[in-house]
Formats: structure tokens, C-alpha cells, sequence
């Protein structure tokens, strides 16, 4: 079989033409993964989180060998729990849009000042660093937290939010969510 110039430049034309249709799937996907993993935790409590396979990956030194973890729908956990690490945490969360401005801006002042940098994570940015992201800090990882947040504001409600954070944090080597934590302070606070 022969090819002829224009066989050649047909083929050149498709290879062209599937290449463009790759990258433009690539980009289509990459576009809706942050909607498609936010989507997935507004529905399902989610089994395991980044933050605990970055713990099982990169251990830390005296980490224990077990981690505990408990999940408790919103409706079981204090009031008071939650208004204490709303107060602690992001006294705006019930009204910013996943990212508190006003915070943000008095830290970015501050690194340029040259003077301590300060917290502007909010408890959104928080819960979505712990989902699906990284714990170094880098503008990178800020950058597609802040994104994720303000996605993760517009598709989950406040209290699913609330309970997704209070569920994932880890309030102590290994100790995953609310539960786990009283659970395990508890019992230490007992044996002592």
C-alpha cells in the first residue's frame, strides 16, 4: 500500500483531530473532578481522607501503630462542641463563602510586613485540605484549597461542612473526629 501526499496529510488530520479530543477530555476532567469530589462527600461519609493516608504514608515519630476514628452524624455531637470549635476556629463561618477576605488580606499584609504569618484557613479551607489534599504548605496547595473551599460552600450546607470537619480532624496523634477524641481523653482523663 502507498501512501500519497494527501493519504499523508489525511492521517495527520485525524492524529490532529484525536489529539485535540484528548486534551480537550483531559481539560473537561480536571474541570469537573473538585465538583465530583465534593459531590461525593456531601452524600457519603467518607471511609478515609488524605490527611490519614498522608499519616500512614510519611509516619511521624511516636505516631501509634492504631488510629481511632468513630463517625457521628451532626445531629449526635454537641451543641456546644460545635459552637467551641467555631468560636476557636472560624468565629465566620456561618456566613463567608467557604474563604474569609478580611482574614486573608490582614495575613498577606503581614508576610509582606515581614512579621509572623498569621491563620486565615477557615474551617471550610480546613475540611477540604484534610479530604483531598496535602499538609505542606505551598501556594499551590492554598490555592486549590481556596478553590475546593468556595466549591465545597456553594454544594454543601453549613452543617455538612461542620460535621465532615468534626469527623476528619485530628485532635491528637492518630485521633480522628469528635468521637474518637472524647472517647480517647476520657479514657485517659479516667486511668489517671
Amino acid at each position: 500500500m502507498r501512501l500519497t501526499i494527501s493519504g499523508i496529510r489525511k492521517r495527520i488530520q485525524r492524529a490532529k483531530l484525536r489529539f485535540k479530543r484528548w486534551i480537550l477530555g483531559a481539560v473537561l476532567l480536571l474541570c469537573l473532578l473538585p465538583f465530583a469530589l465534593v459531590a461525593s462527600v456531601k452524600f457519603i461519609d467518607p471511609p478515609v481522607w488524605s490527611w490519614q493516608i498522608q499519616r500512614w504514608i510519611d509516619t511521624p515519630d511516636n505516631y501509634p501503630e492504631v488510629t481511632q476514628h468513630q463517625w457521628v452524624d451532626l445531629a449526635d455531637i454537641s451543641d456546644n462542641m460545635q459552637l467551641a470549635v467555631i468560636a476557636s476556629e472560624d468565629q465566620l463561618f456561618p456566613e463567608h463563602d467557604g474563604l474569609d477576605w478580611d482574614s486573608i488580606d490582614k495575613a498577606l499584609a503581614d508576610r509582606k510586613a515581614g512579621k509572623r504569618t498569621r491563620g486565615a484557613s477557615t474551617i471550610t479551607q480546613q475540611t477540604v485540605k484534610n479530604l483531598f489534599l496535602w499538609p505542606a504548605k505551598s501556594y499551590v496547595r492554598k490555592g486549590l484549597e481556596a478553590g475546593l473551599a468556595v466549591i465545597m460552600d456553594g454544594m454543601c450546607d453549613k452543617q455538612r461542612i461542620l460535621e465532615l470537619y468534626l469527623n476528619i480532624v485530628e485532635f491528637g496523634p492518630g485521633i480522628y473526629g469528635v468521637e474518637a477524641a472524647s472517647q480517647h481523653f476520657l479514657t485517659v482523663r479516667l486511668n489517671s
